[in-house]
């Protein structure tokens, strides 16, 4: 639900948190056959769906690939999903590297993965 809650609080997320219908954009089902949203994602985690970070990434992934699928290159909602995409795949690494490593700390002290200048770069670009 962390690396969720950062994806949901993005400055793009606003297109990603509901369901897509035909009604905000027309032909949307007969184009995308697996639909993928936020707050299905935050569904699946709840009800056990989602079990791991690989399952979790793969519903990313689709629902990014879903915008990017559907809209053209040049059109807001695409750009906002590469934009996104970015950066939350950027958490997945960190979350995953972060787990990797917390078994190997003697402290138990949970670690804190930092971002890479080119997650910071990506994060400035503008969401429209």
């Amino acid at each position: 639900m962390l690396v969720w809650r950062a994806a949901a609080s993005h400055k793009c997320a606003n297109v990603f948190l509901n369901p897509v219908t035909d009604e905000i954009a027309p032909g949307y089902s007969s184009v995308v056959f697996r639909p993928m949203d936020l707050f299905t994602i935050k569904k699946h985690i709840e009800s056990g769906e989602i079990r791991s970070t690989q399952e979790f990434q793969r519903d990313m992934m689709l629902m990014f690939n879903n915008a990017i699928m559907y809209n053209s290159s040049d059109h807001h909602v695409y750009l906002m999903a590469k934009n996104m995409q970015n950066d939350v795949m950027g958490h997945i690494e960190d979350f995953i590297a972060t787990q990797i490593m917390v078994p190997q700390t003697e402290s138990g002290k949970v670690l804190r993965a930092r971002e890479t200048p080119s997650r910071r770069d990506a994060a400035d670009k503008v969401c429209y």
